[in-house]
Parts: structure tokens; C-alpha cells; sequence
């Protein structure tokens, strides 16, 4: 059971950092052509895109999950600004 999963480690992490990287390339153009959200989130998607397909690809697994970590504390806090509207309730009736 051990050496099997030693082994499936070994052949697909290349596979799995190949998926970080289209992941975060397609994230990074996403926001940066459709401004959902800040730019500079987009640039930092494509920089560890790029990363994630050098000698080093492990920081770039890494820093994914950090920045999906940024991502999902960003879109929390922009639902908090989202104003609610409120229906006024109807006036009581003159007599």
C-alpha cells in the first residue's frame, strides 16, 4: 500500500502541477480581461502560472493554494460591502 501510493505520487505530480498552471493562467487572463476582480490578483495568477512550469514547481503548487486562500478572503469581503436593499413597509392608513 505504501510503495503504491510512493509511486502514484511520483508519476502524477507533473500532471497535477501542469493542472496548477493552466489553472492559474486561465484564472490571471480571466481577471484581467473581465475585471471581476483586482488586477493585481490576475498578474499574481499568471506569475505563479509561470512558476508552476519551472525547475522549482513546487512553490508554484504552494503559493496556488495561497493565493486561492487570498481569492476566497477578497470575494468574502467584497459580499460584505454588496449594500441589501430593503423594501419599505406600507404606511398605516390615515383616519
Amino acid at each position: 500500500m505504501t510503495q503504491t501510493l510512493s509511486v502514484l505520487i511520483v508519476d502524477f505530480f507533473l500532471p497535477f502541477l501542469a493542472g496548477i498552471a493552466v489553472f492559474m493562467f486561465a484564472s490571471g487572463i480571466c481577471v484581467l480581461r473581465h475585471g471581476g476582480r483586482p488586477r493585481w490578483l490576475g498578474w499574481v495568477a499568471i506569475v505563479i502560472g509561470v512558476v508552476s512550469l519551472t525547475p522549482i514547481g513546487f512553490v508554484g503548487f504552494l503559493a496556488a493554494f495561497v493565493w486561492v486562500l487570498v481569492v476566497s478572503i477578497v470575494l468574502y469581503l467584497s459580499g460584505a460591502e454588496t449594500p441589501t436593499t430593503t423594501t419599505p413597509s406600507p404606511a398605516a392608513p390615515t383616519a
